[in-house]
């Protein structure tokens, strides 16, 4: 008897081989909707990674979403908590609010007026550094005000590795009071509003594509009757 080698095994990743996890970060945006809430979910584009998944807004960190890079840039982080012993953490919010907007248009700010909202670029939201839109139009991040509910990394063994932190925000009032409103980007086919429990109901029936993460934050809050309701766990389950 040979005691079998996994790592002459092909397709089998080595410690070698096996991809370091991305530091990434993504929003679960929610709306209140009749008497109870919606999740917004994107339509990946087949021709990008994930394609056809219908997944939450969200992405990798960026050089530009560092604490030290806001820190000194930008003049409004003296609003915020500290973050000194926790940029990782900063990156990951700053991560989220900043693909938030570049994917769907929705600018994380409570603080906006509709005519302000209504100034900030929505044509190649991407091109320009996000830290210098947020000068330019005196927009300030709610950083603070996303709870991280849920983290997730990927298995060992897939060719793609993310560490994503997820975090909530309801924008019920940034659509109602500023005229927010959803418009994708390049990356997205379409976009839809769902309550949780018919989002699993459509997977079920193979008529959308979910991916495991998605899965399981909206089994999470399936059984939620209230916006108020669901944001409760999140709060609870809080791990800043």
């Amino acid at each position: 008897y040979k005691p079998l080698s996994f790592s002459k095994m092909k397709g089998i990743p080595t410690r070698k081989t096996m991809k370091v996890a991305k530091i990434s970060a993504s929003i679960v945006l929610t709306k209140e909707h009749k008497n109870t809430f919606q999740v917004l979910l994107l339509q990946r584009k087949k021709s990008m990674s994930y394609g056809g998944a219908w997944v939450f807004p969200g992405g990798k960190v960026d050089k530009a979403d560092s604490y030290t890079d806001w820190k000194e840039n930008f003049p409004g982080t003296s609003q915020w908590r500290d973050y000194t012993d926790s940029h990782m953490e900063f990156t990951r919010r700053i991560c989220a609010i900043r693909e938030t907007y570049e994917e769907t248009g929705i600018m994380l700010d409570k603080t906006l007026t509709s005519e302000k909202y209504s100034k900030i670029p929505q044509a190649n939201r991407n091109t320009t550094p996000f830290v210098t839109i947020c000068k330019d139009f005196n927009i300030q991040p709610d950083v603070d005000a996303m709870p991280n509910f849920f983290n997730v990394i990927t298995p060992e063994h897939m060719p793609a590795r993310f560490n994503t932190g997820f975090y909530h925000y309801d924008i019920t009032k940034l659509m109602e009071e500023q005229g927010q409103s959803v418009t994708i980007d390049h990356e997205s086919d379409s976009y839809s509003w769902f309550e949780p429990r018919v989002a699993l109901e459509k997977f079920a029936k193979r008529e959308i594509f979910l991916e495991p993460p998605q899965i399981m934050i909206l089994f999470m809050f399936m059984n939620c009757t209230s916006a108020q309701q669901m944001q409760d766990i999140v709060n609870n389950r809080d791990l800043m």
